[in-house]
């Protein structure tokens, strides 16, 4: 991990510990404190309504979503530049199961981790380190699967 005074140099690579947050659900206004997630396995999608990759991408993630086992992994949106009432209108039409921070001038999780493009992914070790960085959906259920994070039929 690569930290000055300066946050804006931060950059997450993988084998680095995923930077610390508490911040707000968008909907349930429940606290999601990133030290609480460890010992499982988190998955952080970087996210906005206004991307097109993204919302293309969000059936996909739905559908490893129903298939993990949440005793051992986490899934976490980072709803990101976008108008409150706008991803409420979105998660309205498009409901996902998992929480969705929308990161504003409160907790601005996009600048505090350097998140440059959309959509921007990690998938994170019990341990808070950073296993996979912008991994596919296909990839992801994969490594899932490996890990022992999916439902057992």
């Amino acid at each position: 991990m690569v930290l000055s005074g300066d946050d804006s140099t931060y950059f997450a690579k993988t084998g680095d510990v995923f930077k610390p947050f508490n911040a707000k659900d968008f909907l349930t206004q429940e606290d999601v404190i990133s030290t609480n997630l460890r010992g499982k396995y988190v998955f952080i999608d970087f996210w906005g309504t206004w991307c097109k990759g993204c919302v293309e991408q969000l059936p996909a993630l739905r559908n490893v979503y129903k298939k993990v086992n949440t005793e051992r992994i986490e899934f976490v949106g980072i709803a990101s530049l976008d108008d409150p009432k706008r991803l409420r209108r979105f998660l309205g039409k498009m409901p996902l199961e998992w929480p969705q921070i929308l990161s504003d001038s409160l907790n601005d999780m996009v600048v505090a981790n350097n998140i440059t493009s959309f959509p921007s992914n990690f998938l994170i070790g019990p341990d808070g380190k950073i296993l996979h960085r912008d991994i596919s959906s296909s990839e992801l259920e994969k490594v899932l699967a490996s890990i022992g994070c999916m439902k057992q039929l």
